[in-house]
C-alpha cells in the first residue's frame, strides 16, 4: 500500500488548524473555569447548618444556599418477604436464565468463509418492582421523599426460586446520615436537592472537584488529533 505525500499546502493547513482549535479549547476553558469559580463561590458562602431548630428557622425566613447535616428517615419504611431490614425504598428485580443463538463467521488460513452457530445461557432481565415510602423525615423535619433525590441503591441479595427464575434486590437503608446542598425558601427546601453520605466538609470537598478541569484539556488535545488526521485522511485536492 502507498503512503500518500503529505504536502507544505496540507501541514500549513493544519497548523492553521490547530491554532483555531486552540483558540476556541482556550475560550471553552475559560468559561468552564468561571462557571466552577462561581459554583465554588455559592458552596463556600452557603450556610452550614448541623441542628433541627436553626434549619427550620432558615426555611421559615428563606436564608438561601446552604449545606445541611441531619438524620435522614423513613416514616413509614418499607420492606419485601425474605429479606431482613426496613427500607426507604426497596427493588426486586426479577431474572430469568434463558438459552440464546449466535451465529457467527469464521475464516480459515486459505480465505474460506464458514458459519457457525454458538449456544450460551444468561440470566435476563425480566421486570421489577419497587416499594418506596412517601415521607421522609431529614434533621427532624418531615417532607416528601420527592423533595431529596436518594443516594444510589445498594445491593442486598438474591433469592432463587427455580432453576431459571431468580429475583436481585436492592434498596436505600430506613436511617442514614449525611448531608444535602439546597435553597431554604418558602418553609421548604428546593425541590430535588442530592443527598450525600457524608458531612459538610466532606460534601463541600467533593463538590468543589466533581470536575477537575484539566480534564477538559485531555479529551480537547484528544479531539484536535482526530481533527487533524481526519484532514490528512481526506483527499485535499482543493488545496492544489
Amino acid at each position: 500500500m502507498n503512503r500518500r505525500e503529505i504536502t507544505k499546502r496540507e501541514i500549513m493547513a493544519s497548523v492553521a488548524i490547530i491554532a483555531v482549535m486552540l483558540i476556541i479549547g482556550s475560550i471553552f476553558y475559560s468559561e468552564i473555569v468561571q462557571s466552577a469559580a462561581d459554583a465554588n463561590e455559592k458552596y463556600n458562602t452557603a450556610i452550614k447548618i448541623e441542628k433541627s431548630d436553626i434549619f427550620a428557622y432558615g426555611m421559615a425566613t428563606n436564608v438561601g444556599n446552604a449545606f445541611v447535616y441531619g438524620e435522614l428517615k423513613a416514616v413509614k419504611p418499607v420492606g419485601c418477604k425474605g429479606v431482613n431490614g426496613k427500607y426507604i425504598r426497596i427493588i426486586k428485580i426479577e431474572e430469568h436464565y434463558n438459552m440464546h443463538e449466535e451465529t457467527y463467521t469464521t475464516t480459515d488460513s486459505k480465505g474460506n468463509k464458514k458459519e457457525k452457530t454458538r449456544i450460551y445461557w444468561s440470566w435476563d432481565y425480566a421486570g421489577k418492582k419497587v416499594k418506596q415510602c412517601k415521607k421522609i423525615v431529614f434533621c427532624k423535619q418531615k417532607f416528601k421523599i420527592e423533595k431529596i433525590i436518594l443516594p444510589e441503591n445498594k445491593y442486598l441479595k438474591t433469592i432463587k426460586v427455580s432453576r431459571k427464575k431468580r429475583y436481585k434486590y436492592y434498596g436505600v437503608k430506613d436511617t442514614l446520615k449525611g448531608t444535602i446542598f439546597t435553597e431554604l425558601k418558602n418553609g421548604t427546601i428546593l425541590n430535588r436537592s442530592p443527598f450525600y453520605e457524608s458531612n459538610i466538609k466532606e460534601t463541600v470537598d467533593y463538590l468543589e472537584n466533581s470536575f477537575p478541569t484539566w480534564m477538559f484539556w485531555i479529551f480537547w488535545i484528544a479531539l484536535i488529533a482526530f481533527v487533524v488526521y481526519g484532514f490528512y485522511s481526506a483527499e485535499n485536492k482543493w488545496l492544489d
